[in-house]
Parts: C-alpha cells; sequence; structure tokens
C-alpha cells in the first residue's frame, strides 16, 4: 500500500483599516506561527530577498540568452557577409573566451549570494577548477586526433607507394 503525503502551505496577510480605507495594503507587524511562535523581520526580509533573488536570476538568464543567440547569429554570418572564415575563427574563440569568463563571474555572483565571500571564493575555484579540466580533456582529445589523422596520411602514402618525400620518412 502506497504511503501519501499531505502538505498545506497557508499564507495569510492582514492589511490594517487604514491601509485597507487608502486601497493599500500594509503587511502585519508580526506574525505568528502554528506553534504560536513569532516570526521576527528577518525572516520575512530573507523570504523577500529570495524571491527578488530568483526573479532577478530568471531575469538575467533570459536577457544572457537572448543576447547569446544574437550574438551567434552575427559572429555565424560572418564568413558569408565578409567571406573571411579566419576573421569568423577568431571571434567564435573570442566568444567562447568571454562566455567562460561571465559563467565564472556568475558563479562567483551566485555564490557570494549564498555564502557571502566565502561561497563566492568556493564557487570560483570550483568553476576555475572545471573550466582548466574541460581545456586539459578538450587538448587531449584534439592531440589524439592529430595522431589519428597523421597515422592515416603516412598508411595512405605507402598505399600510394611513396616513400620519403618531402616527410623524409623512409617506409
Amino acid at each position: 500500500m502506497a504511503r501519501t503525503q499531505e502538505y498545506i502551505i497557508t499564507i495569510r496577510t492582514e492589511a490594517t483599516q487604514e491601509a485597507a480605507e487608502k486601497g493599500g495594503k500594509k503587511a502585519p507587524s508580526s506574525a505568528t506561527t502554528k506553534e504560536g511562535g513569532k516570526v521576527s523581520k528577518n525572516e520575512k526580509s530573507a523570504g523577500q530577498k529570495l524571491t527578488q533573488g530568483v526573479i532577478r536570476s530568471a531575469a538575467f538568464n533570459y536577457a544572457k540568452r537572448a543576447i547569446g543567440m544574437v550574438s551567434e547569429a552575427q559572429i555565424g554570418t560572418i564568413q558569408l557577409r565578409t567571406g573571411q572564415v579566419q576573421y569568423q575563427e577568431q571571434q567564435q574563440a573570442l566568444y567562447g573566451y568571454v562566455q567562460q569568463g561571465l559563467s565564472i563571474a556568475e558563479s562567483v555572483a551566485m555564490g557570494y549570494a549564498v555564502g557571502n565571500v566565502y561561497g563566492a571564493v568556493i564557487s570560483g575555484v570550483a568553476s576555475i577548477v572545471s573550466k582548466v579540466a574541460n581545456i586539459g580533456i578538450e587538448s587531449s582529445r584534439l592531440g589524439m586526433q592529430k595522431t589519428i589523422e597523421s597515422i592515416g596520411r603516412d598508411q595512405a602514402m605507402i598505399r600510394a607507394g611513396a616513400s620519403g618525400g618531402r616527410t623524409g620518412k623512409t617506409y
């Protein structure tokens, strides 16, 4: 038999008589929990801060995506507009570096929001370590790909009957 659990969330707001008459609402000066304890103003402001942080984070992410799409579209059409393949590749590389830098800055900001200076330092170090590890993995992959291409080229030369040639190798 499955266990069921029920969660009830109740949000109550109270308005003072003066504020209700003026058409505005005012938060109560103190609220009580179900157990009868008082909720401090700090807890309310922490909830408000969390809500504001979530809203700001969502707005930031939407803006970041929109700017990223426009930038990628502009960079992706450089070759078509100007015929400069190398310039497009340079701009794509630069855009990638800027994205990585902003990603590190974003993680530091989020770390600071969650855990003050310690959170910022920890998230910054973790983000940098992650980026360095990704660079190492990509470098290793490119080196392996280069080696495989070189072996394939050498074998193709052997099959074609080339002996040495410009490479100076003898087979």
